[in-house]
């Protein structure tokens, strides 16, 4: 979780939203600068004496109603306090998707590891029925029964190998881990600890 605070982009671009509404309220609360403008007229590059050369020089201060800045202020805090509850939000809904797809990954590791062992299990099912088969104890079609029952149990394990990349892959875009996700070890329980 303090990995994906870090580096998840939705919780960077919320952060940044946070602080863009920290400046403006800061800027909120200021007094508004005087501003300076100046502007010449009759310039005539230096090759000629130029008798109509104008310059204008202007300062403009703004000067706010009553309550101007205090409502200003006030909406600023509000947008604070909206940006706050955003992050906040970000933060609640990426530590509950965490927490959902690393259950998920956790749950397609031990889908796979089960599938596996069933697979292993069934090949010395079928490794039994050739032999009983050769012994002359069964028919052939019972082999082929087997031998297709097999196949079902690989594309078991196949199907849980999918799954576990995937929800591997899900888990690796949200931490914000780059890389292969293959290395990526998935490690913890799925029992419920119960008080």
């Amino acid at each position: 979780v303090l990995l994906a605070l870090e580096r998840n982009v939705d919780v960077l671009v919320s952060r940044f939203g946070l602080d863009r509404s920290e400046a403006n309220r800061l800027l909120a609360t200021a007094y508004p600068n005087p501003e300076y403008q100046f502007s010449q007229e009759g310039l005539s590059g230096g090759f000629e004496r130029e008798t109509n050369n104008i310059q204008y020089h202007r300062i403009e201060q703004t000067i706010e109603g009553f309550g101007t800045r205090r409502h200003r202020r006030i909406a600023a805090d509000a947008g604070l306090d909206e940006a706050r509850a955003e992050f906040q939000d970000t933060v609640r809904l990426l530590v509950f998707e965490l927490k959902n797809t690393f259950y998920e990954a956790l749950l397609a590791h031990a889908n796979l590891t089960a599938a596996e062992a069933n697979l292993a299990r069934f090949r010395d099912v079928v490794a039994i029925t050739d032999l009983r088969v050769q012994h002359g104890e069964i028919p052939e079609a019972d082999l082929i029964r087997a031998q297709v029952e097999a196949l079902r149990f690989e594309d078991e394990v196949a199907s849980a190998g999918l799954a576990l990349a995937a929800a591997k892959t899900r888990l690796a875009i949200l931490v914000g881990l780059e890389g292969p996700v293959d290395a990526l070890e998935i490690m913890g329980s799925l029992e419920q600890d119960v008080d």
